[in-house]
C-alpha cells in the first residue's frame, strides 16, 4: 500500500510493518526490503501455547496494578465504567481488603523470585488503580511498606498512582513525595472541555478542585512535579481540540510532550449506545482527526509534538516490531506479558481494559488450562481471517480484549474495529511523513527545542 504526501510517496512493507520512501521501488526488492510473496502464515499463527510459556510470562511480568476500589468520587460521562459499556463493570462501594492487597503481594513476588525469571529486577511497578485509588489512602501506604519489607532490599520497586487529582491534598502529596511515588493526573485541558465530562457526583464540574492541587504541587515542590507528575488526557469526540492545543501550548510551564499522554475516548462494539450515536461519535472523530491535520503547518501544534515522538519511537525508526514467540499478528499480549491486573476481590484479569473475565485469582491462582485454551481460540480466530495478509498485521492493536464475548466466552476478530486500526495507523503514518517532510533535523531528543525553534 502507499501513501501520497505533497513531497513524495511511500510504501508500506506488510512483510516487516516498516514505511520506507519509493524513491525506487525496484531497488528495495532487489535488496529484500519488500517482499511481495509474504502473504503465508508463519509459525506464530499455529504454534501452541504451553504451561511453560504462561509460567514465564508470570515470572517476567514487570507490572502489577492493583484496583484498590471499585468506587469513585466523579462521575465522568465518558468513563469505562460509568455504564455505557456491555460486559465492563459500573461503580460499586466495593475495595479491596489489606489481607487480599498482602496477599496480592505475595502472589506477584512469588513469580518475580521464581527461577523462571529472565528480566532483571530493576524496572518492576507497583500501580495503584480504581475507581479512585486514593478513596483508599491509608492501604496504598501500608501496602508499600508491606511491599518493600518482602523484597528486603533485594531490588527496588517503583510506584506509580492512577488519579483524578481531586484528593491531592498537602498531606497526601507529601506522603507520595515521601515514597517518590509516580503521579497519573487525569486532565482535559481548559476548564470548559474538562467540565465537559469529568464531574463531580453532583453535576459540578471538577477543573478548578484539580487545578489547584496541580497549582500546589507545582509550586511547593517544583523537583517533583518535572519528574513524577504525568497528565492523562482523553480526547472525545465532542471536545473542541483546537481549545484543548491553546490551553496546553498555552501554559508551557505546567504542561509538555514528556509528561502529557493522549488518549482518545473509546469507540467500539460494547459501547451501548444507539446507533444513531454510535454513528454520530465515528463522524465526530474523523472531524477531530481533520482539525488536526488542518493544524500540520503551523509552527507550534501539541498533538504533533505527542503524536510523531510516538510513532517516531514505535512504528517507524524500530524495522520491525517483534514480538514473543507465540505472539500472533494482532496485538495481542502473549498472555499476562507485561503485566498483572488483580481487582478488588482479588481476581486477576487479562489487564486493566479487558471486560469481567477473570483467568484466576491470587489465592488460587491462575488458571493456566483457560489461559493456553483462550490462546488457542484467539489464533484459530486470526487464521480463520487470514491477519497474514494485512497491511499492519505487525502493527494492530486488536486484542484479546476486544474480541472476547463476556457472556459467552466466544473469541472473535472484530472486521468493523480493523477498519478503524488500520485507518488510524495508516493515518499516524502519514502524519509522520508529512511532518519529517519539514526538516531534516528531527530526532526524538531534540523534538521539544525543534518545536520552539520552528
Amino acid at each position: 500500500m502507499k501513501l501520497k504526501t505533497d513531497k513524495g510517496e511511500y510504501i508500506i512493507d506488510k512483510s516487516i510493518s516498516l514505511i520506507n520512501p519509493t524513491v525506487d521501488i525496484k531497488q528495495y526488492y532487489k535488496l529484500g526490503i519488500i517482499n511481495k510473496s509474504d502473504v503465508q502464515p508463519d509459525e506464530r499463527a499455529i504454534l501452541q501455547l504451553t504451561k511453560e510459556d504462561v509460567e514465564n510470562s508470570l515470572a517476567n511480568a514487570n507490572q502489577l496494578v492493583i484496583e484498590l476500589v471499585q468506587d469513585c468520587n466523579l462521575r465522568c460521562k465518558y468513563c469505562v465504567h460509568a455504564g455505557m459499556y456491555k460486559g465492563i463493570r459500573t461503580h460499586k462501594p466495593v475495595k479491596m481488603s489489606i489481607k487480599t492487597a498482602k496477599k496480592t503481594i505475595d502472589y506477584y513476588l512469588s513469580f518475580l523470585f521464581s527461577k523462571r525469571r529472565t528480566k532483571k529486577l530493576n524496572d518492576v511497578w507497583i500501580s495503584f488503580f480504581g475507581g479512585e485509588a486514593l478513596l483508599e489512602k491509608e492501604m496504598i501506604f501500608e501496602v508499600i511498606d508491606y511491599a518493600k519489607k518482602k523484597v528486603e532490599n533485594k531490588f527496588d520497586i517503583n510506584f506509580r498512582l492512577n488519579t483524578n487529582g481531586l484528593l491531592l491534598t498537602s498531606d497526601i502529596v507529601d506522603s507520595l513525595i515521601h515514597e517518590n511515588i509516580k503521579l497519573d493526573i487525569s486532565f482535559d485541558g481548559p476548564e470548559d472541555q474538562h467540565d465537559k465530562f469529568r464531574k463531580l457526583k453532583s453535576g459540578e464540574g471538577s477543573w478548578k478542585h484539580i487545578m489547584k492541587n496541580v497549582k500546589y504541587i507545582k509550586e511547593t515542590y517544583p523537583s517533583y512535579y518535572k519528574s513524577n507528575v504525568r497528565f492523562q488526557l482523553t480526547l472525545h469526540p465532542y471536545h473542541d481540540i483546537k481549545a484543548i492545543h491553546d490551553f496546553f501550548l498555552g501554559n508551557p510551564d505546567f504542561f509538555n510532550s514528556d509528561n502529557l499522554i493522549i488518549n482518545h475516548f473509546r469507540i467500539d462494539d460494547r459501547l451501548n449506545v444507539a446507533r444513531s450515536e454510535y454513528e454520530k461519535l465515528i463522524s465526530g472523530k474523523k472531524f477531530l482527526w481533520k482539525v488536526v491535520d488542518q493544524h500540520l503547518n503551523k509552527k507550534k501544534w501539541f498533538y504533533w509534538n505527542f503524536r510523531i515522538a510516538r510513532t517516531e519511537k514505535n512504528e517507524v525508526e524500530k524495522p520491525t516490531r517483534i514480538h514473543g514467540t507465540n505472539m500472533t499478528y494482532t496485538g495481542t499480549c502473549s498472555v499476562v506479558e507485561d503485566q498483572m491486573f488483580v481487582n478488588a476481590q482479588g481476581k486477576i484479569k487479562l489487564c486493566e481494559k479487558s471486560a469481567e473475565i477473570f483467568i484466576g485469582d491470587v489465592y488460587d491462582g491462575v488458571d493456566i488450562d483457560f489461559l493456553i485454551d483462550l490462546d488457542y481460540r484467539w489464533k484459530k480466530e486470526v487464521r480463520k481471517s487470514k491477519c497474514w495478509e494485512c497491511q499492519i498485521k505487525f502493527l494492530c492493536p486488536h486484542c484479546f480484549e476486544k474480541g472476547i464475548n463476556e457472556k459467552t466466552g466466544e473469541v472473535y476478530i472484530n472486521k468493523e474495529q480493523c477498519n478503524v486500526f488500520i485507518s488510524g495507523i495508516l493515518q499516524g503514518y502519514d502524519n509522520y511523513f508529512r511532518y519529517k517532510e519539514m526538516t531534516t533535523t528531527y530526532s526524538e531528543d531534540n523534538l521539544n527545542d525543534f518545536m520552539e525553534s520552528i
